[in-house]
Parts: C-alpha cells; sequence; structure tokens
C-alpha cells in the first residue's frame, strides 16, 4: 500500500463520517425544534391557567428559573454553538432566534444577545458580514 493510497483511504473515512455526523445532526436538530414546539405549546397553556387564576406570568417564569439551579448554566450558549456549527456560513441574530425556535421572545432574544456578546469576547464565535460564525 503506497502512502497516496493511505492518504486518500484516509480522507474517504473522513468523508464518510462526516456525512454520517451531518445527518445525525440534522436529526437532532429536528428534534430540538419539536421539543421548542411542544414547550411554546406547554408555555401557552400554562399562560391560559394563569390568566384564568389570575396570577402573573412573570411570577411563574420567576419561580421557574429560581428552582432550575446552576445546572443549566451556559446552556444557551452552547445552544448558539450548535445551530451555528450547522450553518458554516453563518446566522444574524435573527436567524440564529428562528432557528432556535426563539423569536418573539423578548426575554429570550436578550438572553442570546448577550451570549453571542460573550461568546464573541471569549473567541468561540466570530463575526462576518454581519453573520456569526463558530469559530
Amino acid at each position: 500500500m503506497t502512502e497516496h493510497s493511505v492518504v486518500e483511504e484516509t480522507r474517504e473515512f473522513i468523508s464518510r463520517q462526516r456525512a454520517t455526523l451531518l445527518k445525525e445532526r440534522e436529526v437532532l436538530f429536528a428534534e430540538q425544534q419539536a421539543l421548542q414546539e411542544r414547550l411554546a405549546a406547554l408555555n401557552e397553556v400554562l399562560s391560559k391557567f394563569d390568566m384564568f387564576e389570575s396570577k402573573s406570568p412573570a411570577r411563574r417564569v420567576r419561580l421557574a428559573s429560581s428552582s432550575r439551579g446552576q445546572a443549566r448554566r451556559g446552556s444557551r450558549r452552547e445552544g448558539i454553538i450548535a445551530v451555528l456549527m450547522g450553518s458554516p456560513d453563518g446566522l444574524s441574530r435573527r436567524e440564529i432566534l428562528e432557528q432556535m425556535g426563539l423569536k418573539g421572545d423578548k426575554s429570550s432574544e436578550t438572553s442570546v444577545s448577550n451570549a453571542l456578546t460573550g461568546l464573541t469576547k471569549t473567541n468561540k464565535v466570530r463575526r462576518r458580514d454581519k453573520k456569526y460564525v463558530a469559530v
């Protein structure tokens, strides 16, 4: 076996593995989108219950987030990086929000903006042509 054939076999292997991983990532993104849609529907029902019970939706969200603890810290950044990894050409802030199913939720939009700033400062994300790209 020549050195050239070993290099070529390695390239083919990497190419096959990349294709497999890209397919798996697509499946995971679809699952993530489905979960986000279910979560949005659940939140809508809960907000209707809150209105019926004359409770402030903001209070419910505050109580839910305070019981979460430290375990979820950084998950917004991880989610953003995952979305950006699926788009080698990069995404605008609006596109990121849409892919994450957060468009229209002001609190989440602010959270994404803050996370993007942090990711940019730590050089995990770069801006290129008004788009964010994972490093």
